[in-house]
């Protein structure tokens, strides 16, 4: 899922001003999902990540693939 910043405030990407001067590459990328937990487990309680979560978090993460013998994850692993 494609994740958006609307504001050029917004976007935190180190490298923004040597690519596409508006959008740098936060629109591209989201922070790992590990699990359904807050912030899908890739911060702690309380501390936001620069790139937002997206809502699919929920139900496409690690741990949900590790649960899934047909998933993506478990096909690597063969």
């Amino acid at each position: 899922m494609k994740t958006t910043r609307h504001r050029k405030e917004d976007v935190k990407d180190r490298w923004r001003d040597r690519l596409a001067k508006e959008k740098g590459r936060d629109g591209e990328r989201t922070p790992m999902q590990w699990n359904a937990s807050a912030n899908a487990g890739f911060t702690s309680a309380g501390v936001t990540p620069w790139l937002p979560i997206p809502p699919s978090s929920a139900t496409v993460n690690v741990q949900a693939e590790e649960a899934d013998p047909n998933s993506l994850l478990a096909w690597y692993k063969l």
